[in-house]
């Protein structure tokens, strides 16, 4: 696709789909809307999803098809839209982050750091902390001029030594003074406004704002007006329950850190909001107003058992007498596409997280307040909940939890979506630094982008450099955050799929105030990216034959699924044929204790438990079978394979 040709094609019904993954990487992000655009020529996109700077871009690339073939129109204007700048020389782009009044001064200490290495780094740190801080500057240099002035009074032969002393005095003073003044700005400033500089507020420019209008603009809304949902992405209608259908139209995914828990949350899919409160109040300082309007006119409807129903009303009756006043956020489908990616945005000290609220039932107090309420219910049972809710004087325990960047748990989560055999092809795009032997080509962008072409390519993975303490400590916190996602880089069956992207540290990243010609060489390469996808998966008549690069891609994942289920079962039957001792009874010998017997998790029926009985034996006696000849699905399938196992979901 030739970027500078303003006249592409969208159709209504393209023909093929596709899934696409987005990485994180702060406004290395730009690489993304032209590259989605050159998909959306042959593809439509059905399951979109990312991390961090990857959740913007996957949620205005599913805007964009949702409002196809507008949307797609208006995000082709988007790199030019976000480097377009002030009086002041300021691009969007820069703007979006707007720190508050109180994390100001540390803000422009960060920016003039940006692309500065060097004594060119201490003089413009330094330079910003000075006029940041100037109260803090007269402090550590009183020392100094106390001294100096002392000395110049008393005078005598001691004087050029005081005076030498003075200036020691006021070398290190002023340091030191700027040093604790800088410390004592983050240890409070930046906690009051989420534990980071800019919460993405203050005006139309600002982030929040700014992507709850491009979203509804993408998806052919009025914009700012009513926000985008997951409803309206999955393509049902408002009489619809609020919970993802079997087969949306569209669906979008991405990833949140729940720092207070420790765990990661997707969402929409996992997350489900049932059990999450938030203080409007209190986030209605971090999204605009029509946004916050909106999620409190639909709250959740709460759990489909009657019984837990009750007691959900009953919990948001005392989380509105709570203090702060808490509502029930949304379902997955009322839920502000805004909402989700701010959630997943917000890299750890430039942007704020976001707060929200649950009940922590590991305090004593929040479980005697459920068994309280259970009592009273039982006491009262056509009492409505709200009156419960009102009466039951024990209040259970709200917990703040803070959402912050989903890339802390996973940058480049190239798992969503994975089918055992897929029927769609899931495309990553992937961000990385250059490599030693290939440094940036400065005249033929598509160059400077990677897609493996056979089965080996992309298996070496990519290494790391560490040549300082710096580059150490910063290899530590990559592995321990990133490893999951770099070994599924280099597995059969993935690696082929997944489109790598470099670029050097003046571009993307943290450089917030990227000149126009840079983004412009980083939208190239998103759509040079794309072009190697379509060229490979899609072949030269999409939809009208198959394309080498796909065909290969589904007998791969054949292979490698096959090979390891062979794997899989083997190890199930062996422990399931295994003879049963005293402290351990076979498997099997579950099926023969009287149903009352059984630790738990019984079936329903004498029937069912038959039936599980039979299937369980056909099973294993296909598995003994295979056992009778050469494992033929491991022969000559893929080495750098996964492995089955059962993890959380």
């Amino acid at each position: 696709m030739n970027t500078e040709d303003p006249e592409r094609a969208y159709s209504e019904k393209p023909p093929l789909e596709c899934d696409l993954i987005m990485k994180g990487g702060i406004t290395s992000g730009v690489i993304y809307p032209l590259g989605v655009c050159r998909l959306a020529e042959t593809y439509r996109l059905r399951n979109v999803g990312g991390t961090s700077a990857g959740a913007i871009a996957a949620g205005m690339a599913a805007a964009a098809e949702t409002g196809r073939p507008a949307g797609f129109e208006a995000l082709e204007r988007l790199p030019d839209e976000i480097t377009e700048q002030d009086a002041r020389g300021e691009s969007l782009l820069f703007r979006l982050f707007r720190p508050a009044p109180t994390t100001r001064p540390v803000f422009r200490i960060l920016t003039a750091a940006l692309a500065k290495k060097g004594i060119a780094l201490v003089i413009a740190v330094f330079g910003a902390a000075l006029l940041g801080f100037p109260g803090w500057v007269l402090l550590g240099a009183l020392p100094g001029l106390a001294l100096a002035a002392a000395a110049v009074l008393s005078g005598g032969p001691a004087l050029p030594w005081a005076l030498v002393g003075a200036v020691l005095a006021l070398v290190a003073g002023v340091p030191v003074a700027l040093a604790w003044g800088v410390w004592s700005r983050l240890s409070t400033a930046v906690p009051a406004n989420g534990y980071g500089l800019c919460r993405g507020d203050g005006g139309p420019t600002a982030l929040t704002p700014w992507l709850h209008a491009k979203l509804n603009e993408l998806a052919g809304r009025p914009a700012p007006g009513v926000p985008l949902t997951f409803r309206d992405l999955w393509g049902i209608g408002e009489t619809d329950p609020p919970f993802e259908p079997d087969d949306p139209a569209l669906r979008l995914e991405m990833i949140s850190t729940n720092l207070t828990r420790g765990t990661r949350e997707r969402i929409p899919s996992e997350f489900q909001g049932l059990g999450y409160f938030y203080d409007p109040a209190q986030l209605g300082r971090w999204f605009p107003a029509e946004v916050m309007e909106w999620m409190a006119d639909h709250p959740h409807p709460g759990p489909a058992d009657e019984s837990d129903a009750w007691r959900y009303r009953a919990l948001c009756r005392q989380a509105r007498g709570n203090d702060p006043t808490l509502l029930p956020l949304p379902a997955p489908g009322d839920l502000p596409v805004v909402v989700a990616v701010r959630m997943s945005l917000s890299f750890p000290l430039l942007i704020s997280a976001v707060p929200l609220y649950a009940v922590d039932y590991s305090r004593e107090r929040s479980r005697d307040a459920a068994s309280a309420l259970r009592r009273w219910h039982k006491d009262n049972p056509g009492a409505p909940a709200e009156e419960a809710g009102d009466k039951v004087g024990l209040k259970p325990e709200f917990q703040i939890n803070w959402f912050s960047d989903g890339g802390l748990c996973s940058n480049f989560p190239v798992h969503f979506f994975d089918a055992p055999l897929p029927s769609r092809p899931t495309f990553g795009i992937n961000l990385r630094p250059f490599h030693a032997d290939h440094p940036r080509d400065l005249h033929d962008e598509c160059n400077n982008v990677y897609l493996p072409d056979n089965n080996l390519g992309g298996v070496l993975g990519w290494w790391r450099p560490i040549d300082g303490l710096i580059p150490f400590a910063s290899a530590i916190v990559g592995t321990m955050k990133d490893w999951v996602d770099n070994s599924q880089l280099t597995l059969s069956g993935y690696r082929d799929r997944i489109v790598h992207v470099s670029h050097d540290d003046t571009e993307g990243g943290m450089n917030l105030n990227m000149p126009p010609e840079v983004v412009k060489r980083l939208a190239e390469r998103g759509v040079c990216a794309a072009d190697a996808l379509v060229d490979r998966f899609a072949g030269a008549r999409p939809g009208s034959e198959a394309a080498e690069g796909w065909q290969n891609h589904r007998w791969v994942r054949y292979r490698t699924a096959m090979a390891g289920m062979e794997d899989w079962s083997r190890r199930l039957q062996f422990r399931y044929d295994r003879p049963g001792t005293a402290e351990s009874p076979a498997y099997g010998d579950f099926f023969s204790l009287p149903m009352n017997d059984l630790p738990g998790y019984r079936w329903d029926s004498e029937a069912s438990r038959k039936q599980a009985h039979d299937e369980t034996e056909e099973l294993m006696e296909l598995r003994r079978h295979w056992s009778e000849s050469p494992e033929v699905f491991e022969q000559g399938a893929p080495k750098h394979r996964p492995h089955l196992r059962l993890v959380p979901k």
